[in-house]
């Protein structure tokens, strides 16, 4: 099978074939027969994958990528053909590599029970401006996030929400079929396969945005093709109704029942209807870019004054690093993370490995400079992440903030960029390792019910409902954002308390628990509140620019951010702020010990010249003595 993909001498097939034949009239048995059998197709594609040796050319130089495209139902697909449907990247590319292990990687395995899913990472957060509802979601059960089921999301509802930032199987391909209202809406949208050309793609042409496009169009099976240059969709999967049969043919008594129609440019194609994708095998820096940019708020507009990371300074990728094999089991450069290699870690990289053996491991991979620490006590590298000296921008006496790419959907043209998520940072606290290490935090924002103890959040399409006339909605990207105050809580609270059996309906924001008031919310404590956060690392800054530049003060003095920088828990709604608190409270260190060594550092250059000068007349006592005893001896010895 790869062999005749690689040699591109695949037999023609009609692009017609299992999956785009139409019947005269619907048919819900032949519609389950048809998804029963692509079911069967994926499963022995995956199955195929784990016996078959795929081919390799084990050459650093990039392997033409001259192929042809295949459908969903593993037909090659003529672009000739005015029904042509859209192509599949599971069966063409799948034709020479393992997409049944692929799919299995870090960017796919969010859902899966059985994956070590390691550190607390940035979390997908979903929002409801109107509402002041902004919830740190993940499958992964990362601490004091909450699981997508949990606010009313199903696997559908959550692709619809995120999955413009998402690059296709993992959910995708999972289906609600716990949920038969759904599966209808699954077949007519199709997988949502990985679409390897979103990280692989060597041509700016292929469109990220365009994606995620398609996503909300419900083009699920569309959205790879949709992304390229060499085809274009028209029609919305969304339109059709949820009694529509995707494997019928048209119906004459509802002729504007169609589904998305696939025009390929046939001058794209060579003369074999191959096509050319110009791939790399480690993806640019731009398409790491899409999903994962961060930039601190306020300097949307002076984003030209500030500097990249280092390392792309210095010409590395962001995969120089972030590197994994095919099973895309990315590495994420977490030091003393079993998953990450050594030498793949910051101090593996610049330091190199304790236990380097005939040369590997010894450092100064890619050229990096092995940094002298002149003066910092070894004690240093043992307490603290090497990223909370290097990463992040310069901290400030009060954290700031920060916009990402998952949670403000950076990467998209908008006139107006929403305003939650609420993220704030720079927050040096411990990460599992118990290291000192910058973070990122989100305070929970959302409506629940507390029954005794225990505090459960309402699915957001309820409180959507239950707000309708009370809040004014965001009708679009396009729209400047209304957050509600603190009297629109309380109505929606008093709302939401009629249609609930059991509990009682409070609003949980900045830290606290808020039940509905005259005017105000009246607040309480409760540990669902907590915020959650997450450690990060770049951008990463050079030596000259890290903390401890200019000597120990930059962290040892009083207010020096690193132990008296404030964080202040936020809130969507004005007048909810909640409390501020310094760095070293968050890691709760004891205060009189951290006043005891400011102050030990006040009178620190005084002690060090006193302390000279001692060293200087101690050691002049001791020489004049010591030449004296040489002379008694001498004497001595004379006589």
């Amino acid at each position: 099978m790869a062999e005749e993909c690689v040699a591109g001498k695949e037999d023609r097939v009609s692009a017609d074939g299992p999956g785009n034949h139409r019947n005269s009239s619907p048919s819900l048995h032949h519609s389950i027969t048809q998804s029963l059998l692509s079911g069967l197709c994926l499963l022995l594609l995956t199955s195929a994958h784990s016996e078959v040796e795929f081919l390799k050319t084990d050459s650093r130089s990039r392997f033409v990528h001259r192929i042809t495209l295949y459908d969903e139902g593993g037909t090659a697909i003529s672009p000739s053909d005015q029904k042509a449907p859209p192509y599949s990247p599971s069966h063409t590319c799948g034709k020479c590599h393992p997409y049944g292990l692929i799919h299995k990687g870090w960017h796919f395995n969010a859902a899966d029970k059985d994956v070590n899913h390691g550190r607390p990472g940035e979390p997908w957060i979903l929002v409801d401006e109107p509402t002041g509802t902004q919830i740190p979601l993940s499958y992964r059960g990362w601490k004091n996030t909450f699981r997508p089921e949990d606010v009313g999301l199903t696997y559908w509802k959550f692709i619809q929400e995120f999955g413009r930032h998402m690059p296709g199987s993992g959910v995708g391909e999972r289906r609600d079929k716990d949920k038969e209202d759904l599966l209808a809406r699954w077949m007519i949208a199709g997988n949502l396969e990985v679409d390897c050309l979103l990280c692989h793609s060597a041509d700016q042409r292929h469109d990220p945005v365009e994606w995620g496009v398609q996503i909300a169009k419900q083009n699920f099976k569309w959205a790879p093709t949709a992304a390229t240059d060499f085809a274009m969709v028209r029609g919305e999967a969304k339109l059709l109704p949820e009694d529509y049969d995707p494997f019928a043919g048209p119906n004459p008594d509802f002729p504007d029942q169609k589904p998305p129609q696939v025009i390929y440019d046939k001058t794209k194609f060579d003369a074999n209807d191959r096509f050319f994708f110009n791939v790399t095998k480690s993806p640019p820096n731009d398409r790491c870019y899409f999903c994962h940019t961060a930039i601190s708020t306020g300097h949307e507009e002076t984003h030209w004054q500030t500097d990249t990371d280092v390392h792309i300074a210095a010409g590395l990728k962001c995969v120089d690093c972030h590197r994994n094999g095919l099973d895309h089991a990315i590495n994420r450069g977490i030091e003393g993370d079993p998953a990450t290699p050594a030498a793949l870690s910051c101090q593996g990289c610049h330091l190199g490995e304790s236990e380097a053996r005939e040369g590997l491991g010894l450092g100064g991979r890619f050229a990096a400079p092995r940094p002298e620490h002149k003066g910092l006590p070894t004690l240093h590298l043992e307490k603290m992440s090497c990223t909370s000296c290097h990463a992040g921008p310069w901290p400030g006496h009060i954290a700031g903030g920060f916009k990402t790419s998952m949670a403000h959907q950076l990467g998209i043209a908008t006139r107006y960029r929403q305003a939650l998520p609420l993220i704030a940072g720079t927050a040096f606290l411990r990460d599992e390792s118990e290291k000192i290490t910058p973070h990122r935090m989100i305070w929970p924002a959302y409506f629940g019910t507390l029954d005794g103890d225990v505090l459960k959040p309402i699915a957001v399409e309820d409180v959507r409902d239950a707000g309708q006339g009370i809040v004014k909605e965001k009708k679009s990207m396009k729209e400047e954002a209304t957050l509600p105050d603190q009297k629109q809580i309380s109505q929606i609270i008093s709302k939401l308390q009629k249609s609930v059996e059991k509990g009682e309906v409070v609003y949980v924001t900045a830290g606290k628990v808020h039940r509905a008031g005259n005017e105000t919310l009246v607040s309480s404590d409760h540990s669902a509140a907590a915020p959650y956060t997450w450690a990060f690392a770049h951008d990463v800054r050079p030596g000259a620019q890290s903390l401890g530049v200019n000597g120990c003060t930059d962290c040892h003095a009083a207010g020096k951010p690193i132990y008296f920088g404030k964080v202040t828990a936020l809130s969507p709604v004005a007048g909810l702020e909640g409390e501020s608190a310094q760095m070293f409270e968050l890691r709760n260190e004891d205060p009189q010990l951290v006043e005891a060594w400011t102050k030990s550092f006040k009178g620190r250059s005084t002690f060090f010249y006193f302390a000279v000068v001692g060293v200087f007349i101690i050691a002049s006592l001791t020489l004049l003595y010591f030449f004296k005893g040489l002379a008694a001896l001498a004497q001595k010895l004379g006589q």
